[in-house]
């Protein structure tokens, strides 16, 4: 089990690239105490589905470059099937192109190393091992961008979709400002797909209900 962690961990470092296939329908959600946010039902490929703010803006993969609105999406931009068997970033979305203070990344994995019974059987040693590992390697990860990780919670196992998921949060440094980040490993039969969620560390008030909102919608295998 401590060989399938390894495995485990080395998927998530894996480098994706873009593939975004989008049908859209608007929705709402109610965020925190305020007025209720416009959301946007995106189609992803690999039958994937996800709510996200309707004015974020998409981005067209590690480039950055703007690809337009979420609610742009509705129109139908940037269709791109994503090619059976490879590794690819389904969704990268910020609030604000130019200053983002949150953001959803969703990458999907054509192959998990373990099944989703086996992570459901995952006890707390193994939990611990999978979070020792993690932490190494994101440390290496973000230092070679000249960050740094400031803190890390202890894993933990949720459900998200229906499916297993091992959850991990963590504080890191940024260009503006601490960092907040969720990471969720989500295990299907079919794929692994790893869920970021991410905002400025001193505005969690502010976006953490919206982003458990987008957390709450994902949908795999419809």
């Amino acid at each position: 089990m401590r060989a399938q962690c390894c495995r485990l961990v080395l998927a998530v470092a894996t480098a994706c690239a873009l593939g975004l296939a989008l049908n859209c329908a608007p929705c709402f959600a109610q965020a925190g105490a305020g007025a209720p946010v416009p959301f946007v039902r995106i189609g992803l490929a690999r039958q994937v589905a996800v709510q996200v703010p309707k004015d974020w803006t998409i981005l067209s993969g590690a480039q950055g470059r703007a690809n337009g609105t979420i609610a742009d999406a509705v129109g139908g931009v940037s269709i791109v099937p994503a090619p059976a068997g490879q590794t690819v970033n389904l969704l990268h979305a910020v609030s604000n192109v130019q200053n983002p203070y949150a953001a959803v990344i969703v990458n999907s994995l054509a192959q998990a190393p373990v099944t989703p019974e086996q992570v459901r059987r995952f006890d707390r040693s193994m939990l611990l091992a999978y979070a020792a590992s993690f932490e190494r390697r994101m440390r290496d990860s973000l230092k070679t961008s000249g960050r740094e990780m400031l803190s890390i919670d202890e894993p933990r196992l949720e459900t998200i979709g229906g499916w297993p998921a091992i959850a991990v949060n963590y504080v890191r440094t940024g260009a503006q400002g601490t960092i907040y980040v969720q990471h969720f490993d989500i295990y299907t039969p079919d794929q692994e797909l790893l869920l970021i969620l991410s905002c400025r560390d001193t505005a969690r008030g502010v976006w953490l209900p919206l982003l458990d909102r987008v957390r709450s919608s994902i949908v795999v295998g419809e």
